[in-house]
């Protein structure tokens, strides 16, 4: 199979999305997938911050052509100038592909890329058209216009989205959550995962720590989203407990500058997604705290398997999606008198950790394990394109 996707950031970043993991394990089954990406970029976002990394030799990378002026220059709202005027020029380096090298399967997953799913080559057989609900793109929508968000251009921006839908052979949702928001409409749900083997091989138990401080971390993005004012509340309330919040994004100067007091905050900046295991492994807990917005309730975080792929305990947010998955092993932290009351039982009870850590990983390595999903967006592939989509 060969699969085409558009993607709105460098692929070869410090943050590896879902469709990296996804990727990579078809490349390993010898499909072949070919990522148009956006020309470098002197962003914050992790998604722009390059890493030196080898990829599998069946994933190519093209750059598509943008106007420096347009690029390189810094404009009100930017991210959404930037992904917007992206998603216009990538159209013609798509509609090459098709013409050139007729992929199999077309993905695309966001509102800049609207127009693609509607690109044919003559002559050529159609691909198999994807649209995947990666994140709740009207709540998102809605937070990077600001005062903008005015209902006209929010209108607009929900049927860009319900077209979209109506246009793809298939429909794929990274949360039940998400795909209930779009009723009447057949949307397979196919989660965020692990990959569980290279996370094991990085797995440690937990250890009695001889009274060194007992580590509570954090692995993800410095974003409106996650919520570091109560992970900063917690710490300041638990200063023999040491914090070590990994990341980078645009709220990581803000987080940096309200922590400034806090001697048991680590704030190390980003690292590449080869490394996360690593980190993981030197916590004793995990943060899986969200600030509760219909983008949060909407999320299944791969953090989250992440952190109980490695065995640990994992404090969380109330969540609809997880309500949904139904986890009854992680720790509820919901404010900062919860968690703090529920680290300070832990480590009291390290016994309960175990348990919680030991549950937490059965689920992963029986639900969530990459491998497992690529088969599964393979097999959806492959029906759809029986049908004669």
């Amino acid at each position: 199979m060969h699969l085409l996707f558009p993607y709105l950031a460098r692929y070869k970043a410090v943050n590896w999305t879902r469709y990296h993991h996804l990727f990579d394990q078809l490349a390993a089954s010898g499909h072949r997938i070919t990522v148009l990406q956006p020309p470098p970029a002197s962003l914050v976002e992790t998604s722009f911050q390059e890493i030196d990394v080898t990829l599998p030799p069946a994933i190519r990378l093209a750059d598509v052509p943008m106007p420096r002026w347009l690029w390189e220059r810094r404009w009100p709202l930017e991210k959404l100038v930037r992904k917007g005027a992206y998603g216009l020029a990538c159209r013609r380096s798509v509609a090459a592909i098709l013409r050139e090298d007729p992929p199999d399967a077309l993905l695309v997953y966001n509102l800049p890329q609207a127009g693609m799913l509607d690109l044919a080559a003559p002559g050529a057989p159609p691909p198999v058209r994807i649209f995947d609900l990666a994140d709740d793109y009207e709540a998102m929508l809605k937070t990077e216009l600001g005062a903008l968000a005015l209902p006209p251009i929010l209108a607009m921006g929900r049927r860009t989205l319900h077209r979209m839908l109506d246009r793809a052979d298939l429909r794929l949702s990274v949360s039940h959550t998400l795909a209930d928001a779009y009723p009447g409409r057949d949307i397979e749900v196919l989660p965020n995962g692990v990959d569980v083997r290279r996370f094991q091989a990085a797995r440690r138990p937990l250890l009695d720590r001889a009274g060194a401080s007992p580590v509570v971390g954090y692995v993800g993005a410095f974003e409106y989203f996650i919520d570091f004012d109560l992970i900063l509340e917690v710490a300041r309330r638990l200063p023999e407990f040491r914090f070590r919040l990994v990341g980078a994004g645009r709220d990581f100067d803000a987080v940096r500058e309200k922590a400034a007091g806090l001697a048991n905050v680590e704030l190390p900046g980003p690292v590449p997604f080869h490394r996360v295991p690593a980190e993981i492994a030197g916590f004793d807990y995990c943060l899986n705290l969200f600030v509760p917005l219909p983008i949060s309730h909407g999320a299944c975080p791969m953090k989250l398997f992440e952190y109980l792929a490695m065995g640990k305990p994992v404090l969380s947010t109330d969540l609809a999606e997880l309500r949904r998955l139904g986890p009854d092993f992680l720790v509820p932290a919901n404010d900062a008198e919860q968690a703090t009351a529920a680290l300070r039982r832990l480590e009291a009870d390290r016994e309960e950790a175990a348990r919680r850590a030991a549950a937490g990983l059965r689920w992963v390595e029986e639900r969530f394990d990459w491998a497992r999903l690529a088969e599964r967006l393979l097999e959806l592939i492959e029906a759809r394109a029986g049908r004669g989509a």
